[in-house]
């Protein structure tokens, strides 16, 4: 369970890189009496970011992360990849949302997310107290997924159109497809797992290289916009 743990640990790291450094804006635009619509409109911009990042990572560990727990801790620690899976995959849309985080502290108003936290923690404890004995670490990795489901999920979705004000049906119509090209390319990056060489750590290397290559040019041929694929250029003629 640590290790799937662990794993679902550095994915949130990683996921909360863009909402990290986006609090200073959102003060600026918030200041500046600006409609909700404003902040809207960032948080969708920063939410589709968000989702390039995590959609790569979280469909790379489901394709190559039993791979990986096995170079990293060997045969016997096969469980702890649904382990990793189960307690992931349900923090994807909080990861994505999570540029909101800024918005509400900025508001005023994250003592609300506290509570909501609170109440998912009370629940995971009593879930898990009831899985453990008939399902072990795969059926408390499941209560854990479904607590963050609810909470995460549905129920700060609510909070964020009626105590934050905002717009969350054109935050899913900008990202969703994210999501949708995400789950395309992973069928056809799966093919990857027959490439097969003699050293195994090689072999996890060069399948996550091809995999990010096929991602980013599914995702720049299909899903970007103008103005990321121009961030893109920009960052490219830097480098």
């Amino acid at each position: 369970y640590s290790v799937g743990a662990q794993l679902n640990s550095m994915f949130i790291a990683v996921g909360c890189v863009v909402s990290g450094v986006v609090l200073p804006t959102v003060t600026r635009i918030v200041n500046s009496d600006r409609l909700n619509d404003t902040i809207s409109l960032f948080w969708a911009k920063t939410g589709r970011i968000q989702a390039f990042i995590v959609c790569l990572v979280m469909s790379g560990v489901c394709l190559f992360g039993q791979e990986f727990i096995v170079l990293l801790s060997g045969e016997t620690y096969c469980e702890a990849y649904y382990v990793a899976l189960l307690l992931m995959l349900p923090y994807t849309v909080d990861l994505v949302q999570n540029c909101a985080l800024p918005i509400m502290q900025v508001k005023d108003c994250y003592k609300i997310r506290a509570v909501v936290l609170i109440c998912m923690a009370v629940t995971n404890l009593i879930l898990a107290i009831i899985v453990v004995n008939d399902y072990g670490i795969v059926g408390v990795s499941a209560a854990t997924g479904i607590t963050v489901i609810l909470g995460s999920g549905i129920v700060m979705n609510w909070v964020y159109k009626k105590y934050v004000g905002l717009d969350i049906i054109m935050f899913w119509k900008d990202t969703a497809p994210i999501f949708a090209i995400t789950v395309v390319t992973a069928v056809i990056g799966n093919q990857i797992n027959k490439i097969q060489i003699s050293n195994s750590y090689l072999q996890f290397a060069l399948h996550v290289i091809l995999y990010s290559i096929l991602y980013f040019v599914m995702m720049y041929a299909v899903s970007f916009k103008a103005d990321e694929k121009e961030l893109v250029k920009r960052f490219l003629k830097k480098m």
